[in-house]
Protein backbone atom coordinates (compact mmCIF):
# COMPACT_ATOMS: atom_id res chain seq x y z
CA UNK A 1 0.00 0.00 0.00
CA UNK A 2 1.29 3.51 -0.66
CA UNK A 3 0.90 6.82 1.14
CA UNK A 4 -2.00 7.91 -1.07
CA UNK A 5 -4.12 5.13 0.42
CA UNK A 6 -4.04 6.92 3.78
CA UNK A 7 -4.86 10.42 2.49
CA UNK A 8 -3.32 12.54 -0.19
CA UNK A 9 -2.83 15.65 1.99
CA UNK A 10 -1.65 16.10 5.56
CA UNK A 11 -5.17 17.12 6.55
CA UNK A 12 -6.68 13.93 5.08
CA UNK A 13 -3.98 11.57 6.36
CA UNK A 14 -5.51 8.69 8.38
CA UNK A 15 -2.89 7.86 11.02
CA UNK A 16 -5.01 5.10 12.58
CA UNK A 17 -5.20 3.23 9.25
CA UNK A 18 -1.49 3.70 8.75
CA UNK A 19 -0.78 2.27 12.25
CA UNK A 20 -3.20 -0.63 11.72
CA UNK A 21 -1.27 -1.70 8.62
CA UNK A 22 2.19 -1.29 10.13
CA UNK A 23 4.39 -4.32 10.78
CA UNK A 24 7.34 -4.97 13.04
CA UNK A 25 10.72 -5.90 11.59
CA UNK A 26 10.91 -9.64 10.84
CA UNK A 27 13.52 -12.04 9.58
CA UNK A 28 13.69 -15.69 8.65
CA UNK A 29 16.44 -17.83 10.18
CA UNK A 30 17.28 -21.37 9.09
CA UNK A 31 18.41 -23.90 11.69
CA UNK A 32 19.58 -27.40 10.79
CA UNK A 33 18.66 -30.39 12.94
CA UNK A 34 21.61 -32.58 11.83
CA UNK A 35 24.86 -30.65 12.10
CA UNK A 36 26.84 -33.87 11.64
CA UNK A 37 26.03 -33.54 7.96
CA UNK A 38 28.15 -30.39 7.80
CA UNK A 39 31.22 -32.40 8.90
CA UNK A 40 30.39 -35.03 6.27
CA UNK A 41 30.07 -32.30 3.63
CA UNK A 42 33.42 -30.76 4.63
CA UNK A 43 35.08 -34.21 4.46
CA UNK A 44 33.70 -34.88 0.98
CA UNK A 45 34.78 -31.47 -0.30
CA UNK A 46 38.28 -31.97 1.16
CA UNK A 47 38.55 -35.40 -0.54
CA UNK A 48 37.85 -33.89 -3.91
CA UNK A 49 36.90 -36.00 -6.92
CA UNK A 50 37.62 -39.71 -6.56
CA UNK A 51 39.30 -41.73 -9.30
CA UNK A 52 36.93 -43.08 -11.96
CA UNK A 53 37.43 -46.73 -10.93
CA UNK A 54 35.47 -46.07 -7.67
CA UNK A 55 32.35 -45.47 -9.76
CA UNK A 56 32.99 -48.67 -11.70
CA UNK A 57 32.90 -50.56 -8.37
CA UNK A 58 29.39 -49.20 -7.74
CA UNK A 59 30.32 -46.32 -5.46
CA UNK A 60 28.64 -42.96 -5.92
CA UNK A 61 30.82 -40.19 -7.28
CA UNK A 62 32.04 -37.53 -4.91
CA UNK A 63 29.71 -35.00 -6.57
CA UNK A 64 26.76 -37.37 -6.06
CA UNK A 65 27.68 -37.88 -2.40
CA UNK A 66 27.95 -34.11 -1.88
CA UNK A 67 24.56 -33.62 -3.54
CA UNK A 68 23.09 -36.30 -1.24
CA UNK A 69 24.52 -34.62 1.88
CA UNK A 70 23.19 -31.24 0.76
CA UNK A 71 19.74 -32.77 0.16
CA UNK A 72 19.77 -34.33 3.63
CA UNK A 73 20.84 -30.99 5.15
CA UNK A 74 17.98 -29.26 3.35
CA UNK A 75 15.57 -31.89 4.68
CA UNK A 76 16.80 -31.25 8.24
CA UNK A 77 16.29 -27.48 7.94
CA UNK A 78 13.63 -25.60 9.85
CA UNK A 79 13.02 -21.94 9.08
CA UNK A 80 12.01 -19.75 12.01
CA UNK A 81 10.38 -16.36 11.56
CA UNK A 82 11.49 -13.98 14.29
CA UNK A 83 9.98 -10.60 15.03
CA UNK A 84 11.28 -7.60 16.97
CA UNK A 85 9.95 -7.22 20.50
CA UNK A 86 9.14 -3.94 22.16
CA UNK A 87 11.06 -2.71 25.16
CA UNK A 88 7.95 -3.17 27.31
CA UNK A 89 7.61 -6.81 26.15
CA UNK A 90 11.25 -7.51 27.05
CA UNK A 91 10.78 -5.78 30.42
CA UNK A 92 7.67 -7.86 31.16
CA UNK A 93 9.56 -11.06 30.34
CA UNK A 94 12.45 -9.99 32.60
CA UNK A 95 9.99 -9.48 35.45
CA UNK A 96 8.58 -12.99 34.88
CA UNK A 97 11.96 -14.70 34.53
CA UNK A 98 13.11 -17.05 37.27
CA UNK A 99 15.83 -15.88 39.59
CA UNK A 100 18.71 -17.64 41.27
CA UNK A 101 20.48 -16.84 44.48
CA UNK A 102 24.07 -15.71 44.18
CA UNK A 103 26.57 -14.35 46.66
CA UNK A 104 26.88 -10.59 46.42
CA UNK A 105 30.13 -8.61 46.66
CA UNK A 106 29.37 -8.05 50.34
CA UNK A 107 29.07 -11.80 50.91
CA UNK A 108 25.31 -11.64 51.38
CA UNK A 109 23.00 -13.68 49.16
CA UNK A 110 20.98 -11.81 46.57
CA UNK A 111 18.56 -12.72 43.80
CA UNK A 112 19.66 -12.41 40.18
CA UNK A 113 17.64 -13.02 37.02
CA UNK A 114 18.53 -16.34 35.38
CA UNK A 115 19.89 -14.89 32.13
CA UNK A 116 19.71 -18.17 30.21
CA UNK A 117 16.06 -18.66 31.14
CA UNK A 118 15.33 -15.03 30.22
CA UNK A 119 17.07 -15.51 26.85
CA UNK A 120 14.91 -18.59 26.22
CA UNK A 121 11.77 -16.62 27.12
CA UNK A 122 12.73 -13.74 24.83
CA UNK A 123 13.51 -16.12 21.96
CA UNK A 124 10.21 -17.98 22.43
CA UNK A 125 8.28 -14.71 22.34
CA UNK A 126 10.20 -13.39 19.33
CA UNK A 127 9.83 -16.60 17.27
CA UNK A 128 6.42 -16.19 15.69
CA UNK A 129 6.57 -19.14 13.32
CA UNK A 130 6.54 -21.92 14.27
CA UNK A 131 5.31 -21.14 17.75
CA UNK A 132 7.72 -22.39 20.40
CA UNK A 133 7.93 -22.39 24.18
CA UNK A 134 10.87 -21.31 26.30
CA UNK A 135 11.38 -24.98 27.23
CA UNK A 136 11.61 -25.91 23.54
CA UNK A 137 14.14 -23.13 22.94
CA UNK A 138 16.20 -24.52 25.84
CA UNK A 139 15.98 -28.06 24.45
CA UNK A 140 17.12 -26.85 21.01
CA UNK A 141 20.00 -24.93 22.58
CA UNK A 142 21.12 -27.96 24.58
CA UNK A 143 20.68 -30.43 21.71
CA UNK A 144 22.06 -28.29 18.86
CA UNK A 145 24.52 -26.22 20.87
CA UNK A 146 24.94 -22.50 21.33
CA UNK A 147 26.52 -21.99 17.89
CA UNK A 148 23.58 -23.02 15.72
CA UNK A 149 21.12 -21.21 18.00
CA UNK A 150 23.27 -18.09 17.81
CA UNK A 151 21.71 -17.30 14.42
CA UNK A 152 18.30 -17.03 16.09
CA UNK A 153 19.59 -14.93 18.99
CA UNK A 154 21.55 -12.64 16.66
CA UNK A 155 18.50 -12.08 14.45
CA UNK A 156 16.39 -11.19 17.49
CA UNK A 157 19.02 -8.73 18.74
CA UNK A 158 19.39 -7.13 15.29
CA UNK A 159 15.62 -6.80 14.89
CA UNK A 160 15.35 -5.06 18.25
CA UNK A 161 17.70 -2.41 16.90
CA UNK A 162 16.08 -2.25 13.44
CA UNK A 163 14.55 1.06 12.58
CA UNK A 164 16.58 3.05 15.08
CA UNK A 165 18.42 4.71 12.22
CA UNK A 166 15.97 5.32 9.45
CA UNK A 167 16.96 5.38 5.81
CA UNK A 168 16.69 8.68 4.01
CA UNK A 169 13.27 8.81 2.38
CA UNK A 170 12.02 11.79 0.41
CA UNK A 171 9.18 13.54 2.23
CA UNK A 172 7.37 14.42 -0.98
CA UNK A 173 7.44 13.13 -4.54
CA UNK A 174 9.81 14.89 -6.89
CA UNK A 175 8.11 16.94 -9.58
Amino acid sequence: MNVEDFGSTPEDFDLDSWIDQATRPRREVAIYRDWGLLAEYDRLVAEGEKPADDEAMGEASNAEQIADVLARMEASKLVFTVEALTQSERKELAEQAPTKTIEGADGKPREKVDEVALGNMIAAKAIINPEVTADQVERMRVKLGDGPMHAVYAAIAELNNAGQSLPEVPSSPER
